[in-house]
């Protein structure tokens, strides 16, 4: 686990009640709002932010104001069972640095990826990979898991939900996605495309960036169902993204990943990139982005000890379970469908 400040001030409410945040911290965090903290003395070594939201600008005048260091936490990339407005976190993410996914500045995560790793590390990173696979985790796991059978062979395309702050800060925009989509279908002629658009936008809830009643001149599936990312990586043959983190997942599951932004797994040499990152990258293996990732820049808690977990703790919680006969819905991919 990294080693951070163990006294933390927060101006914000939200960020101060998520259930043991203190635990994953291995910190005490003092909630006191910003006049309070501006006026009277404060007991911390450094002020807390949720990565780039409205409140992280309120926490970053804090820190100036008192001369103290700002780290930003954010959700694992192995979060939960549930979806975020239904669960707490059971993974964050630390950075004293900046922001993973701000590609137009450094961020811990970038030089966690630079550093070495030794042989027991590289060796940990293919266990994460290998138990990623067989237990078949995502960011969330609520997701309904099935066995797709397609037509063709099928590219995967993902979509974002409209404003995602990680599309601007990837260094990308809302025409990344039209350009994103085009190129499949150009490169990939013999292919179905599969393009994933967000459960979000389905229901209403958010605006996605393609139109599925748009004529197009490709086969494509159109799959806007709740259907857990896994079961889709595992058989495309190529994974399209702009930043979303299903393209760090594709990597995992070993698959091509053409990258129309800038995320934090872009540039390293692991995937085909459209943009050239502005921070320095450099060729990296898989394990050694996986261990950086998953294991330096995130700590965990045990959903079932409340006490400090791990990634292998986690994922056999969020995972399906591998063992058994346990048969699945079957999903028929085929071309102009909208499931």
């Amino acid at each position: 686990m990294a080693q951070y400040p163990t006294k933390y001030l927060t101006v914000s409410k939200v960020l101060a009640g998520i259930p043991n945040l203190d635990v994953m911290l291995a910190a005490d965090i003092q909630f006191r709002p910003h006049w309070f903290a501006l006026k009277c003395f404060v007991n911390a070594s450094a002020v807390l932010a949720w990565g780039q939201k409205p409140s992280a600008l309120l926490a970053e005048k804090v820190a100036q104001r008192l001369q103290l260091p700002l780290v930003r936490i954010e959700d694992g990339f192995l979060r939960s069972k549930l979806l975020g407005f239904q669960s707490p976190p059971l993974s964050i993410s630390i950075d004293d640095v900046g922001c993973y996914y701000d590609a137009r500045y450094p961020s811990r995560l970038e030089q966690l990826i630079k550093l070495p790793a030794s042989i027991e590390q590289l060796s940990e990173a293919k266990d994460i990979i290998t138990r990623w696979q067989q237990f078949e985790v995502s960011k969330y796991n609520v997701s309904k898991r099935v066995e797709v059978v397609s037509e063709k062979p099928f590219v995967l395309v993902i979509d974002q939900t409209y404003g995602d702050a990680s599309i601007t800060c990837g260094l990308a925009s809302e025409h990344s996605f039209e350009q994103m989509l085009s190129d499949a279908i150009s490169r990939f002629p013999d292919h179905l495309i599969v393009v994933k658009t967000h459960p979000d936008v389905e229901v209403g809830h958010k605006k996605g960036h393609f139109d599925k009643h748009s004529n197009y001149t490709a086969n494509i599936c159109w799959l806007t169902s709740d259907i857990h990312v896994s079961s889709l990586l595992k058989h495309a043959d190529v994974v399209y993204t702009v930043t979303s983190q299903v393209g760090f997942e594709a990597l995992i599951w070993g698959k091509p990943v053409y990258c129309f932004g800038m995320p934090f797994y872009a540039g390293w040499g692991l995937t085909t990139d459209i943009l050239k990152p502005v921070t320095s990258r450099e060729r990296v293996t898989l394990q050694q982005l996986v261990y950086a990732t998953l294991v330096r820049y995130c700590n965990y808690i045990d959903p079932g000890t409340g006490d400090i977990g791990n990634v292998f703790s986690l994922i056999a919680y969020c995972g399906l379970n591998p063992v058994g006969n346990c048969k699945k819905e079957l999903l028929f991919l085929s071309a102009s469908s909208k499931l």
